[in-house]
Order: C-alpha cells, then structure tokens, then sequence
C-alpha cells in the first residue's frame, strides 16, 4: 500500500512538470527565433552530458551510501564527503564555463554558456536535497516541493521573457 501512495505522490509531480513544460512550449517556440533556440538547445544539451559525467554522480552515491551510513551512525560524513566533492566539481565547471564564455565572440553565446553553468549546478544540488526527500519515504513533501519549484521557474520565466524583455536565456535563469 506504501508503494501505491508513493508511486501516486511522484507521479503528481511529473505530470505537473510535464504540463509546465507543455504549456511552455507554444508560447516560446512563437516567441525566440529558431537559431536561438538552436543555441539554447545545444548549451542544454552540452551541460546536461557535463552535468551527468561530473554532477550526477553526487545524488547517485547518496543512494547507494545512505542507509549503510545510516546504520554506522555516518551520515555527517557521508554529507560531508558529497558536499565537498561537489563544492570542488561546481567551481570547476562554474570557471570552465566562465572562461569559456570569455572567449566566445557571439554574446548569446556568451549568455547560455555562462547561465548554462549556474543553472546546471544550481539544478544538482537541488536534486541532492531532493534524494534525501525520496530516500526517506517523504513523497507528499518531495512532490508539493517540486511542483512549487516548476511553477515558481515558470512564473519566473514569464516574468523575465514578457516584462524584462529577457531572450532566450531566461530559460537557464528560471
């Protein structure tokens, strides 16, 4: 029963995304031109297989840790451990990206790279906390956290794109 009201909990929050995500859709891809969107895509792309080979990992070895720490009485170490590495990955990619966009010539280019590396490793952490929610069986807080997270970006997007005339970058500033 347990399983049934957890899988109900989680599944919320992915439909509530997913409908975010559809409702943005029609009204950006009308509004930013196709090359923008091509940079972005591409940036999203380029940090998403980054964010995978050096961030991903951090929620990962939360799972496979936790309870083993649990039952020594280590938790503090093994956050400790996890924040540390991340901590040291985070400002390599944060510089990575920086230079990175430093010597780019295009300033959108500039924009999504340099945004990209924030939002990425903003994006991370928030889901570290979040394993620690699904990890301990707490599905109603994890769900009514996430979707507050995906309607607060999306207000925030609207406000950045429609009232500050923000470009395609606001995606990765949401």
């Amino acid at each position: 029963m347990a399983l049934k009201k957890h899988l109900f909990w989680y599944s919320i929050s992915s439909i509530f995304s997913f409908c975010i995500g559809f409702i943005k859709l029609p009204l950006y891809t009308t509004h930013f031109s196709p090359q923008n969107f091509g940079y972005y895509s591409l940036v999203s792309i380029g940090y998403s297989f980054i964010s995978i080979a050096f961030l991903n990992w951090a929620g990962l070895s939360l799972w496979r840790f936790y309870i083993i720490r649990k039952e020594e009485g280590r938790l503090r170490e093994l956050y400790s451990t996890i924040f540390k590495l991340f901590l040291i990955l985070a400002t390599s990619l944060f510089l990575a990206s920086l230079i990175v966009s430093f010597l780019l010539t295009d300033p959108l280019l500039k924009k999504l790279i340099f945004f990209g590396g924030i939002s990425f490793i903003s994006t991370e952490l928030a889901n570290i906390a979040l394993s620690h929610l699904k990890i301990n069986q707490r599905s109603k807080l994890y769900t009514i956290i996430t979707c507050f997270q995906v309607l607060l970006a999306f207000a925030i997007l609207l406000l950045l794109t429609f009232i500050f005339n923000f470009g395609i970058e606001a995606f990765l500033l949401a």
